[in-house]
Parts: structure tokens; sequence; C-alpha cells
């Protein structure tokens, strides 16, 4: 695959990731409201990837589905926490591992 053109390349990315439903559900969930700068974390998407490849079960071996996103708000940490249950019973309600990882602050 490695030497195919990048778009058929992110075409089968997305066609292998599809086949995990909690993936599909965080993704078509829009856990951050109102926010565009939110991102799924690499590791599901790498061993999506390579439960697929290998003919394991999809979801095999994945512990967690971590979200990050960046907030410029100054948020006390409560809030956070707060927000942080909110958010995650949005992204996938039947999913036990879905977890925040935090509001990143770059200044």
């Amino acid at each position: 695959m490695v030497d195919r053109p990048i778009q058929e390349q992110v075409d089968y990315l997305v066609e292998i990731l599809s086949k995990n439903p909690y993936v599909v559900a965080i993704l078509d969930g829009d856990p951050f409201p109102g926010r565009r700068d939110w991102y799924l974390g690499a590791g599901c998407v790498c061993q999506t990837v390579w439960n697929f490849l290998s003919g394991k079960e999809i979801t095999d071996g994945i512990e967690d589905y971590d979200l990050v996103y960046y907030d410029a708000s100054d948020l006390s940490s409560t809030e956070l926490w707060t927000a942080d249950l909110a958010l995650i019973r949005r992204a996938a309600p039947a999913s036990p591992f879905v977890r925040w990882i935090g509001d990143y602050h770059l200044s």
C-alpha cells in the first residue's frame, strides 16, 4: 500500500477505521460542540489498523480512545473535570473506554 497514491492510502485508512464502532461513534458524535480543534489520539487508530491487517477483532487490545482538544480560555480544573465527564458521555455513550486527555495551553 505504501507505493499507492496518498489519496488511495487515506481512503483505505478511512475504510479500516470505519470498521471500529467506537471510532465511528466518536467521530460522528461531535464530542466538542463548537470546537474544531480536537482530535482522536493515534493509539486507537494504530491498534485498529494493526488489528485489521492481522485478522484480529477490530477493537482487540484497545483500552481507551483518547480525545484531545485545545482551549485558550482559562478554565479551573474543577470546570475541566466537569466538562470532561459530559464530553465523554456525549462522545460515545455506549463505550466505557473513551477518555479526555486534556486541554492544552500553548502560551
